[in-house]
């Protein structure tokens, strides 16, 4: 999984661009500036700016992608991106190169930046159906849902006094309403005009088929034919993160896929396991390995999978990046824990994940 806008930080990729300095001059050469320069030390605090986040994030994933690949075996079955990174998730299955990814990145970050002015607002704690009624109920909008993200963490998008005035029917409805620090109204129809110009760059490049399949944001479906068009598409058309994972969790049985973030940050990984537990705990479905067994049983299967320094993540606590020092136990009889590195207490491994 590659993330999109919103990522970004600056000290970003600091491992990565001596690394590789051949994709680092190349994205340079396209850009015009010091890629290293905007993500490690922004001087002119321009990386939060969607011109210059859209190929910072692009390049940050790719030189990620390059180095996980170095040091890993592994190959992936299906590879997805969060709106901007779906460009990183063509270019990992092959689709478009490296020249082509920061190319079409910096066009697209361009024209966004140069939309009509508009705003987002994360809408928390309210179902999909919900927010469809609310904004339904507010009558002539341009509002609409501009990210799918979990099944209670939703995005809004569209002018900004409307953003402003939603905010009281949806916290009146119990949900947690918070403005995001954008000039764009990204996945909606505010957007049109970016698109417009952007479909003229994108058909004077190429697409190759893909060689992993890539989950596009617009159908949450592999893309076929017309790779294109649904790029184009993206950016005025919601993000339907939760319904790509869902159809990815149900080509597998039970627990058995593994997620991977490549690229700056874990909220994809976090939203991930927000969407998981809920497709696990839908009627009908039939419980991962680890739900129903026995805490006995849990810490010898964690034990089975996961060695001592593992990194894992305690998403309830917000805690990220931490090494197991201990092998999975009985903390007490009815709860299996275990220990990590500079924390003394113990970790309850439900609330564990292992990247």
């Amino acid at each position: 999984m590659f993330p999109g806008q919103g990522s970004q930080s600056r000290g970003m990729g600091k491992e990565l661009f001596a690394r590789f300095p051949e994709e680092t001059r190349i994205a340079d050469d396209i850009l015009g500036y010091s890629i290293e320069d905007l993500c490690l030390r922004d001087p002119n605090r321009q990386l939060k700016e969607t011109r210059f986040t859209q190929p910072a994030l692009f390049v940050v994933n790719a030189l990620k992608l390059k180095a996980f690949r170095e040091e890993n075996d592994a190959v992936a079955d299906y590879v997805l991106g969060h709106s901007l990174g779906e460009f990183n998730a063509l270019y990992a299955a092959g689709s478009i190169d490296f020249e082509t990814g920061v190319d079409l990145v910096r066009e697209r970050g361009r024209l966004m930046a140069m939309a009509p002015p508009g705003g987002m607002a994360a809408v928390i704690d309210l179902g999909k159906a919900q927010i469809e009624a609310i904004l339904g109920d507010m009558g002539q909008n341009d509002l609409q849902i501009a990210n799918y993200n979990s099944p209670h963490q939703f995005v809004i998008s569209g002018a900004q006094e409307q953003i402003r005035l939603a905010e009281a029917p949806f916290t009146a409805a119990g949900g947690r309403y918070v403005v995001l620090n954008t000039g764009g109204a990204f996945h909606s129809p505010l957007m049109a005009p970016a698109q417009e110009e952007f479909a003229g760059f994108v058909r004077r490049k190429t697409f190759l088929p893909t060689s992993i399949p890539v989950i596009s944001n617009v159908t949450a479906r592999p893309h076929g034919a017309g790779i294109a068009d649904r790029i184009i598409r993206q950016i005025t058309a919601p993000v339907l993160w939760t319904d790509s994972v869902e159809y990815l969790l149900s080509q597998a049985a039970p627990g058995d896929i593994g997620f991977e973030e490549i690229g700056h940050g874990q909220i994809l990984t976090g939203l991930v396991t927000t969407i998981r537990k809920a497709f696990d705990q839908r009627p009908g479905a039939v419980a991962p390995p680890g739900n129903g067994k026995t805490p006995a049983e849990k810490a010898a299967q964690w034990n089975a999978r996961h060695p001592v320094g593992t990194i894992v993540d305690c998403r309830p606590i917000g805690l990220t990046g931490l090494k197991t020092r201990t092998d999975a136990m009985l903390i007490f009889p009815h709860r299996a824990g275990l220990y990590v590195e500079n924390y003394e207490g113990y970790f309850d491994i439900d609330g564990l994940s292992a990247r």
